[in-house]
């Protein structure tokens, strides 16, 4: 089958409801989770909350690519689309992210030994891409 990410707005803090509701539909979803730091009554707690705020993404082959259900999910706001077009994530930043999962299942960066401290300018090039 040929399968394609896709970027999908969730309500805000919602994406964890999204997620459910579209693995109850049969959706192959991802929802990339690091660990976060939440300051509270005076604690400082980590906890797990996702890389992209406001998103999940899912994974859909041709015929999964009915927008009314997908834009009418609970929890959903809808696909990112520009007009008619829905762009694919590429497999290849779905595979990057999944390849710094620890065990259990949340992203680090791993910050020893980075060359990038906080607030450092970095810039992301994209070659060899094609837009249709």
């Amino acid at each position: 089958m040929d399968r394609q990410w896709f970027a999908i707005r969730t309500q805000p803090r919602k994406e964890q409801i999204a997620r459910k509701h579209y693995e109850q539909q049969d959706f192959i979803v991802y929802l990339p989770l690091i660990l976060s730091f939440r300051r509270h009554a005076r604690r400082v707690d980590r906890v797990p909350r996702p890389l992209f705020p406001g998103y999940v993404l899912l994974h859909l082959s041709t015929d999964q690519r009915q927008w009314n259900t997908i834009w009418s999910t609970i929890g959903a706001i809808g696909p990112v689309c520009f007009g008619e077009y829905y762009p694919a994530v590429p497999d290849w930043v779905i595979e990057g992210l999944r390849m710094r999962e620890d065990e259990s299942g949340l992203i680090s960066f791993g910050t020893q030994g980075s060359a990038f401290k906080p607030g450092d300018r970095v810039s992301l090039v994209l070659e060899n891409m094609e837009y249709i």
